[in-house]
């Protein structure tokens, strides 16, 4: 049986190669340990003799992580602006937010040539590929030129847009006609692969797409927050408590989650029934994310500001108040609070 190959922009940082902590390397836990794998992508560093530098690798247990560096460019064109200013605010209909230059849609695809280039002489004919994300949209295709004859699959984390809004990227014939080189795309919903198979069929491209959504293990989960509801910093939150109820939410910073309309919500309670005033806390952990990209930084900003003016308005030293956690500013940071952690506060109040 052949090794599995995992290709994403990043691969799990090493503390997380133990103990699985993003959602992508949550998501695969359970398929990399049922076979040798390799999973490989990008460092996360930037160097300006990238090409130069040769891949990294680090053996934990069956699952080897190969990674390599990108230039400042790379990743200032091919992560922040194409990827994130781009394709992300796409495939979640917030057209507005749009970027679009032809250098960062250049240096999109010579990313993913990096990809490729680096990750074919790593291959064995009966290596299965999969790829995920939409920063490798056309990684398959790029594959194949080089002579990849194996399986390659796909898989989209994010939702597809219908042909009405993906036909406003250039050259979407392109990216799509890439992908289309996969032998399966697996994606979240049966509304995204109706809206992706819309999209092949107006370009006469023929795809094998199928709705297979990804989850995690609920009850290893549940184990992990029971494990961790009588850490010292739960402890500590629910002595801050001082007797009152919680309002929780665990996001990362992204205007996908709608953080500033629940924060709006959570303002509007308090306005027009007092009588929750100093009765309830609201507590946001929202880690940083993609702080280079300017759509990000206003989002920060705008949750700063709103967190500071229900604070001024409503909080009592006894009573309520509004935390936020987007990095170290703003509200209340929680240093080394895990999502174990916040878990397990939530069963600590009856929450889970």
């Amino acid at each position: 049986m052949g090794r599995l190959i995992i290709v994403s922009n990043r691969t799990p940082a090493p503390g997380e190669r133990t103990q699985p902590a993003g959602g992508l390397t949550v998501g695969l836990c359970d398929a990399v340990q049922t076979q040798e794998t390799l999973w490989f992508g990008w460092s996360g560093h930037q160097h300006a003799d990238a090409a130069d530098r040769p891949v990294q690798s680090e053996q934990v247990g069956n699952v080897n992580y190969v990674t390599f560096d990108l230039t400042q460019r790379q990743y200032d064109r091919f992560y922040l602006n194409f990827s994130n200013g781009v394709l992300w605010p796409l495939c979640h209909y917030r057209t507005n937010l749009i970027r679009y230059t032809r250098e960062d849609c250049d240096a999109y695809y010579e990313a993913n040539e990096v990809f490729a280039d680096r990750l074919v002489g790593l291959l064995e004919p009966d290596d299965t590929v999969w790829i995920h994300d939409y920063h490798l949209f056309p990684l398959g295709k790029m594959l194949r030129d080089r002579g990849v004859t194996g399986r390659i699959g796909f898989f989209l984390h994010i939702p597809f847009p219908p042909w009405s809004v993906a036909r406003l990227l250039p050259r979407l014939d392109m990216l799509l006609s890439g992908l289309a080189a996969c032998d399966l795309i697996g994606v979240q919903t049966p509304e995204d692969a109706t809206n992706l198979k819309g999209c092949f069929e107006i370009y006469g491209l023929k795809a094998a797409v199928e709705a297979v959504p990804i989850g995690i293990d609920p009850v290893s989960f549940r184990q992990q927050a029971i494990e961790s509801a009588s850490s010292d910093e739960v402890v500590k939150i629910m002595d801050t408590l001082e007797g009152t109820r919680l309002i929780m939410g665990v996001d990362r910073l992204d205007y996908s989650k709608g953080l500033p309309e629940r924060m709006k919500g959570f303002e509007a309670l308090l306005k027009n029934y007092p009588e929750h005033r100093g009765q309830v806390t609201f507590l946001q952990v929202t880690p940083v994310s993609r702080g280079g990209v300017e759509s990000y930084r206003l989002l920060k900003e705008e949750l700063d500001g709103l967190v500071g003016t229900i604070n001024g308005a409503y909080a009592r030293r006894t009573g309520c108040r509004s935390a936020t956690r987007p990095g170290r500013s703003g509200g209340i940071f929680l240093p080394g609070f895990t999502g174990w952690q916040m878990w397990g506060l939530s069963r600590r109040c009856g929450m889970a």
